[in-house]
């Protein structure tokens, strides 16, 4: 189960998931901290990670975080979504 997030939180995921997406390859935390602008951004993976919407890859020593399944699914069916309110 996914718990809520704080906006802060949200931006980060959503930047994640969408550098994940058009890469193909999980980035890296000075990648998604340059995507949103903040100096850091291992606070925000920290509290997705133990909200259970990130997982690290333990196989990898860099990009190794990415999106659970259930994280994933849940951010491209609100993509679903907002295209079908236009």
């Amino acid at each position: 189960m996914l718990l809520p997030l704080t906006e802060k939180q949200k931006v980060v995921f959503e930047a994640l998931t969408q550098l994940y997406t058009e890469n193909s390859y999980p980035p890296t935390q000075a990648e998604i901290s340059d995507y949103v602008k903040k100096s850091a951004v291992s606070g925000e993976i920290r509290a997705l990670r133990q909200k259970g919407w990130l997982e690290k890859l333990e196989h990898l020593s860099r990009r190794n975080i990415v999106p659970t399944e259930e994280a994933f699914k849940r951010f491209t069916q609100k993509d679903i979504l907002m295209e079908k309110r236009i």
